[in-house]
């Protein structure tokens, strides 16, 4: 972990928006276990996202459900900030 994330990492739990977090299962370049699982534990209202057949870029692989991801989250009084599913 990179020390200003190593030193943020005991406030995670303090975040009060929804996070979402998306891995790609075939990253090469980060573990998804080692980061976005751990993280997704550490941050409680947190919706964890490991896409099949993404790798590190998911952000581009999957742009459209990422954004209907992002309004869903940010749509209010609905009831299920933080909480969704990525659809193809």
């Amino acid at each position: 972990m990179i020390p200003a994330a190593a030193r943020l990492h005991k406030r995670y739990a303090e975040l009060a928006m929804p996070v979402a977090i998306f891995g790609g299962a075939d990253d090469k370049i980060v573990d998804v276990e080692a980061h976005s699982v751990r993280l997704h534990q550490d941050v409680p209202q947190s919706a964890l996202n490991v896409i099949p057949g993404a790798g590190h870029m998911v952000h581009y692989e999957i742009a459209e459900q990422i954004e209907r991801a992002i309004r869903h989250m940010t749509r209010a009084g609905d009831g299920t900030q933080g909480r969704f599913a990525v659809a193809s």
